[in-house]
């Protein structure tokens, strides 16, 4: 009938022994009402689970009131009082057998609202047909309103009344029930939830779904009450509402099967189950009924048949980085992905440039990605953008570009930035240590301290600290190398040298949380 736990209700305390009667008066004092003005109606549980007020028979009345207490003491009631509009200075007499308290509730198709607007004893040999004129005048319709009538049983069951019915004919109907009413309208055929058995339908399958922004960590999440029955276009509009938003420029995720709070594979639009379906998948490992969604800059249709790439252009300095995603089909090649971004860096001011995808691992150049390569075969990783400089197009025959990386005393402690630096056949230590400390930006003075080696199959070859030397593009030379699958074509061998800067690593490390703990591992 109602959610109890949410009204407001006075509470009384009185001996056991008091009969029903004495106790009815005395709620009736202390509420403002004189005898006769009050009558109450203890709500009791019934088989099919529900709460409804029942009917205290007059032999009742002189037995101790604890005869209708719950198991834990307390008694509920529903206390019927005269109202004022009524010019009456008594509630009208109920006989038991002969009459029936019923509650009527009206229910507005297109606002899909259901209100409790009335209640009053009816004689069980009362029509349901001429109750009508007195149900529209409840709500401000012409008396001559057509209405539909129903009983709500329970919340899952709602039955249609036969107008030309009695009260008493209708099975199981007494003190206590509901009945709703609507009009009957053929106007809202076209409407979702066009009959109080619609309403309730749609009531009972509602459940509460909590969606998360992947990209936002800090979101509080989007709480909504929605159908189990919902398509997947469905739910996106209610989501894009929410949201004002294109409900096509939206992408959902199922949760993590096995890891709370991350987003698992995303949801395809096409999907034809129903909300309830995943939400079946998502509590399978009893977590909460939740989805993730991320805005998208292009319908879902046709984000669905791109490759999103995660990126970040580094300036040629190393120290300007602007993150971005690139989509292409996933039948493209990296040439695709070049164009992509280079349309990007030029919408952002960034004028014409050509590009290239480095791969990086460990603070050290793996590869470059040829442009012919196929999308498929890139890992799930962020790729590092660069421009291509002017001295590194078109390259003399004495000259050779070189992957270059910073460590701290033993190669395999690589740390900053790599970068690709052009190495000339004959030129002198001093002019290519000059050129280094103008492309790293560095101070003269500090960057004395850094010791430059040819690092070769993970042992560092220092240069001599006779700058006079001059380089040999022999020592950068890559070896020959073997055939290799086309996923790991695009690598430099594990044994191509590379230009190795020996200095101090200054890097902020990672502070240590104090809500750290060993892991303890026991054979």
């Amino acid at each position: 009938m109602c959610t109890v736990c949410i009204f407001l209700a006075s509470m009384f305390r009185y001996l056991k022994t008091m009969v029903t009667e004495e106790v009815e008066t005395s709620i009736a004092k202390s509420m403002g009402y004189g005898l006769g003005q009050l009558r109450i109606w203890p709500i009791q549980q019934r088989e099919n689970n529900t709460l409804r007020p029942a009917c205290i028979i007059p032999s009742e009345k002189q037995h101790p009131i604890s005869n209708f207490s719950a198991a834990n003491g307390r008694i509920r009631v529903f206390a019927e009082t005269l109202r004022p509009d009524t010019g009456a200075d008594q509630l009208p007499e109920f006989t038991f057998k002969e009459d029936c308290l019923l509650f009527f509730k009206f229910y507005d198709p297109p606002t899909k609202t259901l209100s409790y607007v009335a209640h009053f004893p009816v004689p069980v040999t009362t029509k349901f047909s001429d109750l009508l004129p007195v149900l529209s005048t409840t709500v401000g319709l012409p008396t001559d309103t057509p209405l539909l009538l129903f009983e709500e049983v329970q919340p899952d069951l709602v039955e249609p009344i036969d107008l030309n019915d009695e009260i008493q004919q209708v099975e199981d109907l007494q003190d206590g029930d509901i009945v709703c009413f609507q009009r009957k309208d053929e106007s809202y055929a076209d409407l979702p939830l066009r009959t109080v058995q619609d309403y309730f339908s749609e009531l009972s399958s509602q459940i509460n779904v909590c969606f998360y922004d992947v990209l936002d960590q800090s979101d509080p999440g989007l709480k909504l009450d929605l159908s189990y029955r919902l398509n997947y276009i469905q739910m996106a509009k209610q989501v894009a509402g929410q949201l004002d938003l294109d409900p096509l420029m939206i992408q959902f995720f199922k949760p993590h099967p096995t890891r709370q709070g991350v987003p698992g594979h995303p949801i395809k639009c096409a999907y034809s189950g129903s909300l309830k379906d995943l939400l079946i998948m998502s509590t399978r490992w009893n977590l909460p009924r939740i989805l993730y969604y991320q805005r998208i800059p292009m319908r879902i249709d046709e984000y669905e048949t791109k490759r999103q790439l995660h990126c970040a252009f580094f300036s040629p300095n190393m120290k300007d980085v602007t993150e971005m995603l690139v989509y292409v089909n996933h039948d493209g090649t990296v040439q695709d992905v070049l164009m992509d971004a280079e349309k990007q860096l030029a919408a952002q001011g960034g004028g014409s440039r050509r590009l290239r995808l480095v791969d990086v691992v460990a603070s050290k150049i793996y590869s470059i990605y040829p442009e012919d390569a196929q999308v498929e075969i890139l890992p799930q990783k962020v790729f590092r953008l660069e421009e291509v400089l002017p001295e590194e197009v078109n390259l003399n025959d004495n000259e050779l570009l070189v992957p270059a990386a910073h460590f701290q005393k033993e190669p395999t402690q690589t740390f900053g930035v790599p970068f690709f630096f052009v190495i000339k056949d004959g030129e002198l230590v001093s002019s290519l240590r000059k050129r280094l400390c103008k492309k790293l930006e560095i101070q003269e003075k500090e960057f004395d301290k850094y010791k430059l080696a040819v690092v070769h199959s993970g042992r560092a070859h220092f240069f001599p600290d006779d700058e006079a030397l001059a380089v040999s593009l022999d020592d950068f030379r890559p070896p020959p190398r073997p055939q290799l699958p086309a996923y790991a074509s695009h690598a430099f061998h594990p044994s191509t040298p590379w230009l190795g800067l020996d200095h101090i690593n200054r890097t902020p490390k990672r502070q240590r949380l104090f809500l750290e703990k060993a892991i303890k591992i026991f054979n």
